[in-house]
């Protein structure tokens, strides 16, 4: 039996409270199923000590009553400011220069080291048995977990597919050989973990294909619709539904690609197509879509997803990625 359980979230996005799309679902549902079988200690990274930080909290306390949260609030020296300061503009020139993508590839660098310390410190004083950490940018942190603690890493997006597919068609010598050096740090550090959950079989195949030794499983993460996702659709149904939010950036190329190589095609054989698209997506990119396309329509968050699907026919047309 496992006594205790600790789930590492190290990064400056939202804790997985607001389940309006499908990672946080992931990673909640899966904290759900556990909660009653483990001690769940949560330990959580924020840069700064601030009221939305602590309203995010509390909101994870109440959904998981039996977890103990434990925050851990970035204490940046001049030195740290500097360095912080250093990540962000190489992040922009990278963004500027070639693409959002290829941040990706740098995704193993070590964290903070108070946080490091933060979560071995837990580790002694709770006498953890399992540390769990999700995500890839947060999978150097199980290389710093003592030796005799049990490391399970939940792998959402094999991030070595997603740059592989990024590259097709692409000729910069140097992007290709950071991918080299990214598959082989990832298949490296997976390889150190006692457990790996991927989130489809198609994932966990392709691991053992390429080199990983570890147990790898096909997790029981679920993005939940309540009640019978799936309906009859009559051969003249002319809506197509996309769901995805902007931010998660394999949506806005699949949205992209989808308008530029099918939508216009479509419209010209059938004038009567619609397209809906379910997600958060900037006014910017609404205004360049419906300026450039016609019969397009956004419809940010949606309060039942099951309703806004019926008598509609989705397209995924998701051309990097995987999980």
């Amino acid at each position: 039996s496992v006594s205790a359980f600790l789930l590492n979230r190290s990064s400056d996005l939202d804790l997985p409270i607001r389940l309006s799309h499908g990672g946080n679902q992931a990673i909640f549902n899966g904290l759900l199923a556990v909660a009653n079988d483990a001690d769940l200690y949560i330990t959580c990274y924020f840069r700064r000590r601030v009221k939305s930080a602590q309203e995010q909290l509390n909101v994870l306390a109440e959904r998981l009553p039996t977890a103990q949260i434990i925050p851990y609030y970035d204490h940046l020296s001049n030195k740290d400011k500097i360095e912080r300061l250093y990540e962000l503009f190489r992040e922009i020139y990278l963004m500027s220069k070639t693409d959002i993508e290829v941040s990706h590839m740098f995704d193993f660098m070590p964290k903070r080291e108070g946080f490091l310390n933060v979560i071995n410190d837990l580790v002694d004083k709770y006498n953890i048995d399992i540390v769990q950490t999700e995500m890839l940018r947060n999978l150097s942190i199980l290389a710093s977990c003592p030796s005799e603690v049990k490391k399970l890493f939940v792998h959402h997006e094999l991030g070595y597919v997603r740059n592989s597919l990024f590259l097709e068609g692409r000729m910069e010598l140097s992007f290709r050989t950071l991918a080299k050096i990214a598959k082989a740090t990832e298949i490296g550090l997976l390889n150190e973990c006692d457990a790996v959950m991927t989130l489809s079989k198609i994932d966990t195949q392709k691991l053992k294909d390429e080199g990983v030794t570890t147990n790898v499983y096909s997790s029981f993460s679920v993005v939940e619709v309540k009640g019978n996702s799936a309906q009859e659709v009559s051969d003249e149904c002319h809506l197509l539904t996309f769901v995805g939010p902007e931010g998660h950036t394999p949506n806005y190329i699949g949205l992209s690609w989808f308008l530029d190589n099918c939508w216009n095609e479509l419209l010209l054989k059938d004038p009567n197509y619609k397209l809906q698209v379910i997600g958060s997506w900037t006014e910017a990119s609404k205004e360049k879509f419906c300026a450039q396309y016609n019969n397009i329509q956004f419809l940010g968050f949606v309060p039942d997803l099951r309703e806004a699907l019926k008598n509609s026919i989705m397209i995924v047309p998701i051309t990097i990625g995987s999980g």
